[in-house]
This record gives C-alpha cells, structure tokens and sequence, in this order.
C-alpha cells in the first residue's frame, strides 16, 4: 500500500527467528533410547535386538518351556493351565507366521506373472538363476 515505506522497514532478527535449519533425517533410535537407565543400557540393548530380536528371543524361551512340560509332568492345576495357555499361544502365532509366509507367496506368485507377462526374458533368465 505505502511502497515507499519499505525503504525505512528496519530488518531486524530476533533470537530463533530467521533462517531455519532443522535435520530432517530419520531418528531410528527411539525405542533403544527410551529404556530407562535401571533397565540395562540402550546400546547393548540394540546389539542384542539386532542379534535376536525380542519375538524370537520370547520363541526360544515358549520352545523350551513347552519342550521341559512335554516330560515333567504339572502337578499343579494353575501351572497346568497357564501351560496350556502357552501351548494354545504357541499355536496361534505359528498360525500367524504361515498365514503372513502364505501371503508373500502369494504376493511373489502375482509378481512373477507380471514379469513373465512383461519381460519373458528377463523371467527365463531369473528362473534359471533360481534353479541352478
């Protein structure tokens, strides 16, 4: 409106005003850094988890547990069904993991037929990579 205004504006900046700068990368370390100190240390947490992840570490354990009642026998009524519990928990999630494995199949199956469809060549020669 008053462009001879801007000539007397004065430019000033503020503390945290100006030109922004702000790291935009992924901070994938979330879940590692918010164990607390008294629960161990976030690093060696991590080294762990990329060794076994938790899943497979709580698999180990249910194999074993379910492997050990196999041949003691419970004698106590609670015990015997909290292990039952465990057999029936155990079933799921392997039901779980054939279901998820059955729809990668699936997915690579649509996939191949797509390649083989576009790129037959290309299909033959993956084809062949595979089975030799």
């Amino acid at each position: 409106m008053f462009p001879w205004f801007w000539v007397w504006a004065p430019h000033l900046h503020w503390p945290l005003s100006g030109d922004v700068r702000q790291r935009i990368e992924p901070d994938m370390n979330w879940f590692f850094g918010t164990i607390p100190a008294s629960a161990g240390h976030g690093a060696t947490e991590q080294k762990l988890f990329e060794t076994a992840s938790y899943g497979r570490q709580l698999g180990y354990l249910t194999e074993a547990v379910l492997a050990i009642v196999d041949e003691i026998p419970v004698k106590n009524e609670v015990n015997r069904e909290a292990i039952v519990q465990l057999q029936e928990l155990a079933q799921q999630l392997n039901r779980v993991k054939k279901d998820a494995t059955q729809a990668e199949v699936f997915a690579l199956k649509v996939e191949l037929g797509n390649l083989r469809a576009r790129q037959p060549a290309l299909f033959a020669e993956l084809i062949s990579d595979l089975t030799s």
